[in-house]
C-alpha cells in the first residue's frame, strides 16, 4: 500500500471503521514505514488534543466582547503559534462539531488580529462588503500651474514617510486632495468630505485622488483624513475656501472667545487659502487681532498662544500643527 493512501486513511484507522483486511494493511505498512509512522502519530496527538476540548455555545455578548478585547490589544504581537506542527490536513476529515467550532474559532480570531494590526486592510474589507465607498482610482495627472503644496506629516523625516497631502483646484469648481507616500510602508485612509466617506490605501508607486467640491462664496469646506501605517496613527483637517485666491491682499480682523478650528476657518474664508490643519482643533483662542497681515501673520498671530505654528507650502496652501 502506498504511503499516500495510507495518510488518507488516518482518520478510519484511529476510529477502527475499516474492515480487518484493510486495517491489517494499515498496520503492516505503519510498521515499515517510519514516515508515515511519524506522521500518523503526530495527527493522532493533534486529535487527543481536540478532543479534550469540550463542546459549548459561544455566550450572546461573544462576538462584542472578543472585539473589543482586540482593540485593547491591537498593538501586541502574539506570541508564536507553531501550527505547522498540527496535522490539520486529516483533522478536517474528521467532521465533529466540536472540532470544527474550535478551528473556526481559531480562523475568526486571527482574522480580527490581523485586521487591527494591518490597518490597510480595514479599507479594502470595508469597500468588500460594502461598508465604505471606494475612493476615486488613481489619477497622476494634476493640471501643470495649479495651485498646490505637498505635506510630509513629519516636515523632519527624511524620507518623507507618512501620508502626504496634495491639494490643487480644478477651474474653481472641484478640489483634488491628492494622497500619495515617498515611504516604502503601505497607508491605509479614510476620508470623509461632502457628506461621503472614502477609504483604501497608497504606497510609493500608488496615489489616489479624491475630489472635493468647492463650497458656496463665503463659506469653506472641509474634509477630514485620517491614515496609519501600523507605527502611526493621525487625523488631518483639511479647510478649503470657495476660491483660491493667490496674492491676497492683506485683511484686518479681531476675534475673542473662540477656538482654533473658528480661527482657521476665519482665515479660508478671508484670504482664500486652503488649510491642512492637525492637532487639537477645539483649543481655546481668547484673544487674536490681525491688522493688515497676511494670512501667514494671521495664524501666526491667532494660534501662537495655543501652541501652534503655521508654514505656508505654497502661496495658497499653509500647514498648521502644533508645535514640537
Amino acid at each position: 500500500m502506498k504511503c499516500g493512501k495510507v495518510r488518507d486513511l488516518f482518520s478510519r484507522y484511529l476510529e477502527n471503521a475499516m474492515d480487518g483486511n484493510l486495517s491489517a494493511k494499515v498496520d503492516e505498512h505503519l510498521t515499515a514505514c517510519a514516515s508515515c509512522r511519524e506522521a500518523y502519530e503526530r495527527f493522532n496527538a493533534t486529535v487527543m488534543m481536540l478532543d479534550e476540548i469540550p463542546e459549548v455555545n459561544p455566550p450572546a455578548d461573544f462576538h462584542a466582547s472578543v472585539m473589543a478585547r482586540v482593540e485593547r490589544t491591537r498593538r501586541r504581537v502574539p506570541e508564536t503559534v507553531r501550527w505547522w506542527r498540527i496535522d490539520w490536513q486529516h483533522v478536517f476529515t474528521i467532521r465533529v462539531p466540536a472540532r470544527a467550532a474550535v478551528v473556526g474559532l481559531a480562523v475568526v480570531l486571527l482574522f480580527a488580529m490581523a485586521f487591527q494590526l494591518f490597518p490597510p486592510l480595514r479599507g479594502g474589507i470595508a469597500i468588500f462588503f460594502g461598508l465604505q465607498r471606494p475612493s476615486a482610482a488613481p489619477i497622476h495627472a494634476i493640471p501643470e500651474g495649479a495651485p498646490r503644496g505637498w505635506l510630509p506629516w513629519n516636515s523632519n523625516a527624511k524620507d518623507h514617510s507618512g501620508l502626504l497631502i496634495d491639494i490643487a483646484a480644478d477651474r474653481g469648481k472641484v478640489y483634488s486632495i491628492r494622497l500619495g507616500t515617498k515611504g516604502d510602508r503601505i497607508i491605509g485612509f479614510g476620508v470623509k468630505a461632502a457628506g461621503n466617506s472614502y477609504s483604501g490605501f497608497v504606497g510609493a508607486s500608488r496615489d489616489t485622488i479624491v475630489k472635493v467640491p468647492a463650497p458656496p462664496a463665503g463659506s469653506v469646506a472641509e474634509a477630514e483624513i485620517t491614515w496609519s501605517d501600523i507605527e502611526q496613527d493621525r487625523v488631518e483637517h483639511i479647510l478649503l475656501p470657495a476660491k483660491l485666491e493667490p496674492g491676497t491682499s492683506p485683511r484686518s480682523f479681531t476675534m475673542q472667545n473662540v477656538r482654533v478650528e473658528d480661527v482657521l476657518r476665519k482665515v479660508c474664508r478671508e484670504y482664500g487659502v486652503a488649510i491642512i490643519a492637525s492637532g487639537d482643533l477645539k483649543k481655546p483662542v481668547s484673544y487674536a487681532q490681525v491688522d493688515r497681515g497676511t494670512p501667514y501673520d494671521a495664524l501666526y498671530y491667532c494660534l501662537e498662544s495655543v501652541g501652534m505654528k503655521a508654514r505656508a507650502l505654497s502661496s495658497t496652501v499653509f500647514a498648521v500643527e502644533p508645535v514640537r
